[in-house]
């Protein structure tokens, strides 16, 4: 604007509405707004419009706010302290008799009593307005779980996102209990938690004969006591495999220790609300997200105030289906609209404010600063505090604005308060209205707390059934011995079969992963210390010790330096290939029978397609073969790949084994001719040694 001229034709347009100014927490100062039509933008005076019109709330709604919000905005406006006076609006809907409202105040030492009834109002409001939509909606996130439990309660189905706390949830409560249990035998609170949850259900007077044992974990390990009851004692027994296999599976990570002692002791059935179908996909979706959380620890050796802290700020999502009730900040509802609105926990209080060590306030001279001195304080660092305190609290009167109007049809407002005889607190919504309204337009509810013991709280609401045992989903299919045996020989000699535990398989596995990630992010560069790191800590949670874990990091860093450091290493991890895919899987049938193949390497290389198996060659028993032999090991299974490819892709295949403790790739004959003949080891006419003296990409293709 600075090169406009008067009567240029040039024109400036701009829209918004004060009264909705409510994003100072994000730096948004509606000073310019403010002084605009008196000042002007950029010393050229515009015209202001003022738009009273409200084409979306009911007359009545409409006539409320004008009567109440007029005294709680004011009628000045204050751009040095973000005050907005108050505009009439001008209801141009009409009159709707179903339109209403409500202010409710709770007498309560917390808001439990307050939440069943906003359960108990949105269940009228769905029952009275099958088709209509309804908001409740929140100040802030903060201390609002007992909303959640008496909307599950009360069978409420909703949808939220980013509103309830992780650890309110108590599949999430009872899998922490879980964990801490297994990473602490004498954790007398997390093993008592575990037996009274759900999983298992032991009610109190058997969970007191069973604290008698001098160690936590001698709860479930220790001979059952002839005082516990035969359902307990059932329980126990049931409960005690799962328990045991999760404290000896050491080579496991935790987070897979715990998911699966959760699915055995029936974490997945244990929960759901069998009135809810939507109720058990919400369960697994919260029980995967700890589980993620718990992941994200760098070890096993975790600490147990962390974990809790981390789900305390984990938010989670409420999603059920055809669920007409949302559930959202004031914040996140700023230009919506529903039929139906509550206004809840009105009590709540906004984040105290620490005073800042220096404020800077701009003015008509230029910026003026003053820094916090606790030797000789600075009246006006004060002053600047107390102006910064008045513009919170005049924002605090526009967001319950906004939150009020976005209702169209009814709008109920609801607060607790531990004494009806006195005034809400300061700086609550409740106080807000409290103070612009007449006592008698509130319906207040005495206290119906009932006085609590220290068990109050450990009830059991449901309890897995006793008899309850884990089956897969899809077990696994039967194979014959001899089925099994013809498929190792297959594979190769018998002496290759190695355990999960042993270390050449754990270094193929490490190479494997990364060399894969290379291709997908299109990086040859060597890992970081950090993912170095991992490794290690995925390693130790095999059981490997820290001699055996630091051997095994050196021959996988010394393969991936001699695979990335080769021109053929190079060639094979270059991500630009046509059809390039790692680690790709394919299913061949065969009537009943299915065979899974994970193809390392394969990729399309001026009309060829390369097939190309990774191999460590760290099998203790074969080092002194030479890599030909190796190679022909594996001849079947890379002819069966080659077979894969030629059902569905008529491009020539050829396909190799690629040795990375030399980045030596080794083409292996997969011709027809091949499969008819029975290849000798040492035949050297069925391969092709290529290494980085004679590997040029020209020459593979004219043998």
């Amino acid at each position: 604007m600075e090169g406009w001229e008067p009567d240029d034709g040039n024109t400036f347009f701009a829209v918004g509405d004060p009264m909705q100014s409510i994003y100072k927490f994000r730096d948004a100062d509606l000073t310019n707004f403010l002084t605009a039509d008196t000042g002007g933008i950029e010393h050229r005076q515009v015209e202001k419009l003022q738009l009273t019109a409200n084409f979306r709330s009911s007359t009545h709604l409409v006539a409320w706010c004008n009567e109440v919000f007029a005294p709680i905005l004011g009628d000045v406006n204050d751009a040095e302290l973000g005050q907005v006076a108050f505009a009439k609006s001008i209801e141009m809907d009409k009159v709707n008799l179903d339109s209403s409202h409500g202010l409710t105040l709770v007498e309560s030492q917390d808001r439990k009593q307050e939440a069943e009834l906003v359960a108990e109002k949105v269940l009228e409001l769905q029952e009275k307005f099958h088709n209509d939509n309804i908001a409740v909606l929140f100040r802030t996130r903060g201390d609002i779980g007992a909303y959640f439990e008496a909307f599950r309660s009360h069978g409420v189905r909703w949808r939220s996102v980013d509103m309830e706390s992780l650890s309110n949830f108590g599949v999430v409560r009872d899998l922490y209990s879980l964990t801490c249990a297994l990473i602490d035998h004498d954790d007398e609170l997390a093993w008592s938690a575990l037996l009274l949850c759900p999983l298992a259900g032991v009610e109190l007077r058997d969970l007191e004969t069973l604290r008698k044992h001098d160690q936590a974990v001698d709860m479930l390990l220790a001979s059952p006591d002839e005082e516990l009851s035969e359902l307990a004692s059932g329980i126990i027994q049931r409960v005690r495999g799962p328990i045991i296999e999760a404290l000896q599976d050491q080579h496991r990570s935790l987070r897979s220790r715990v998911e699966r002692a959760w699915y055995q002791l029936g974490g997945a059935n244990a929960y759901a609300n069998p009135s809810d179908p939507s109720s058990e996909a919400i369960v697994k979706d919260n029980a995967q997200h700890y589980l993620e959380i718990l992941e994200g620890f760098e070890t096993d050796y975790i600490d147990k105030d962390a974990l809790w802290e981390r789900l305390d700020s984990a938010l989670a999502t409420e999603n059920s289906p055809n669920a007409k009730v949302e559930v959202m900040t004031i914040h996140n509802a700023k230009g919506l609209e529903f039929d139906h609105v509550v206004l809840a926990a009105l009590g709540q209080l906004p984040r105290h404010e620490q005073r800042l060590p220096l404020y800077i306030k701009q003015s008509d001279f230029g910026p003026v600063m003053a820094a916090q001195n606790p030797l000789e304080p600075d009246p006006l660092h004060m002053i600047l505090y107390k102006d910064e305190a008045q513009r919170d609290k005049n924002e605090t009167s526009r967001l319950l604005y906004v939150g009020a109007t976005r209702a169209k049809t009814s709008l109920w407002l609801y607060g607790t308060v531990k004494d009806l005889e006195s005034a809400p607190k300061a700086h609550s919504f409740s106080r807000l209205i409290w103070d612009v309204t007449a006592p008698d337009e509130w319906d207040t509810v005495p206290s119906a707390d009932a006085p609590q013991d220290e068990l109050t709280g450990a009830r059991i609401w449901r309890r897995i059934d006793p008899n309850f045992r884990f089956f897969a989903g899809t077990p696994l299919p039967t194979f014959e011995a001899n089925v099994l045996l013809n498929e190792m020989r297959e594979n190769g000699p018998l002496d290759q079969i190695t355990t999960l535990l042993s270390s050449p398989v754990a270094i193929g596995h490490l190479v494997h992963a990364e060399l894969q990630r290379m291709v997908e992010v299109g990086s040859m560069d060597l890992p970081e210390s950090d993912r170095v790191e991992m490794w290690r800590n995925d390693l130790r949670n095999q059981g490997f010790n820290a001699r055996q874990i630091a051997d095994m990091l050196e021959t996988v860093q010394d393969q991936l330096e001699r695979t990335v450091s080769s021109d053929t290493g190079r060639w094979l991890l270059d991500p630009n290939h046509e059809a390039s895919q790692v680690e790709a899987s394919y299913t061949a049938s065969s009537g009943a029978h299915h065979r899974i193949s994970i193809i390392d390497r394969t990729f399309i290389d001026d009309g060829t397609r390369w097939i190309v198996d990774y191999k460590t060659s760290m099998i203790p028993d074969d080092r002194d073969l030479p890599l030909v032999e190796k190679a022909l090991n594996h001849q079947p299974q890379l002819i069966r790949y080659a077979e894969l490819f030629e059902a569905v892709d008529p491009t020539p295949i050829r396909a190799a084994i690629f040795f990375t403790d030399v980045a030596g790739l080794v083409e292996v004959d997969v011709s027809m001719p091949s499969r008819q003949t029975p290849i000798e080891p040492g035949d050297r006419d069925a391969t092709n040694w290529l290494n980085d003296q004679s590997f040029k990409r020209s020459e593979l293709f004219e043998k």
